[in-house]
Parts: structure tokens; sequence; C-alpha cells
């Protein structure tokens, strides 16, 4: 996907699967009835985007719209995810000069979800640092440290460097295992 010289080029592409998935991972009408809702899993989402700035509030608006409509999560914590998952997309588009982001959405398991960006550079695994007080920049994975272990979740990168994954419940009082899925 890459532009033409001089002329921009916004490009995305956003699927939702037309299918649920139960706790056992089986597929299921999004409309089927005849199960509980609390026993059936979301569709996922997935976007691949250009690799610019202004993708980022693209993936912020899939995101928070899936996050508040098929997952029902509370307000307070979509935003919470949100500035997660911007932090996420923005250092892949500053650092990896890819030309194309890989977005995904989806719940592992029943009450939580998990998001990855995939930027396709593989690179050393990136960590939090300390930023200088007067730093403009620097502080995303630390602001992600502290929002991820607020939500309950854990987070890191393939040992690759090429993907940043986040996982949580979705509400308030479900514990995430502390096992690192990667």
């Amino acid at each position: 996907m890459n532009p033409s010289p001089g002329k921009a080029m916004m490009t995305s592409a956003v699927r939702m699967g037309g299918f649920a998935r139960t706790k056992d991972n089986m597929p299921t009408s999004a409309a089927d009835s005849s199960r509980p809702v609390s026993q059936v899993l979301p569709s996922p989402v997935t976007a691949s985007v250009e690799s610019t700035p202004q993708q980022v509030s693209a993936l912020r608006r899939i995101s928070g719209t899936w996050l508040r409509n098929a997952c029902r999560m509370p307000r307070d914590r979509t935003d919470l995810a949100l500035v997660v998952i911007s932090e996420f997309a923005t250092n892949a588009v500053r650092h990896s000069g890819t030309a194309e982001l890989n977005y995904r959405g989806y719940c592992p398991r029943l009450g939580y979800v998990r998001f990855e960006i995939d930027d396709g550079t593989s690179t050393r695994v990136p960590a939090p640092q300390q930023a200088k007080p007067d730093d403009e920049s620097g502080r995303g994975l630390f602001l992600v440290s502290a929002l991820i272990n607020e939500l309950g979740g854990t987070w890191g990168f393939s040992t690759d460097g090429t993907t940043a994954w986040c996982c949580f419940p979705i509400h308030e009082g479900q514990l995430e295992t502390r096992r690192r899925d990667s």
C-alpha cells in the first residue's frame, strides 16, 4: 500500500467477523438467541491501515466502537484502552518505517479483550524508558504500563518485536492471570 509520490493516500480495510464464537471457540450466528449472551464471544475486528499519524485516530474509532458495542465495555475502561491502542499505533508509525499497520481486536476468552498492532518490522523488543523532564516524548510505554496495570491486564511485544499486544478484562473486578500471552 505505498502511496504514489506527491499524492496522499488514505486507505484502510476493516473487517468484523460475521459470526460470534462461544467460549469453546465454536462459531455461532450473532443472531442466535438460543445461547445465553454471556456464553458468546464478540466477533473479532481487524484492520489494515496506512502507517500514518492520521490513521491512529481511525484505529481509535474502530476500537472504541467495537469495545462499546460488541464487547459492552464501560466507557471509562474504553477510554483507558483507547490511550493504550493510540500509544502502540503511534510507536509503530514513528519507529517502524513500514507502509502499513495491521490491527486486531478479539476476545481470547469470556470477559477479556486482546489487542495487537503489528508493524511487520522485526526489531529488539522495546521497553519503558525514563524520559527527562524536558523531553517532549518517550513516555508512551511507561503510560501503557500504568494503564494496563490499572485495567488489570498484561501487555508486551512478540519475541521478534513486530507486534505490540495487551490483554485485560472487559469489566472491572475480573482478575487477569499474570501469564505472558505472546
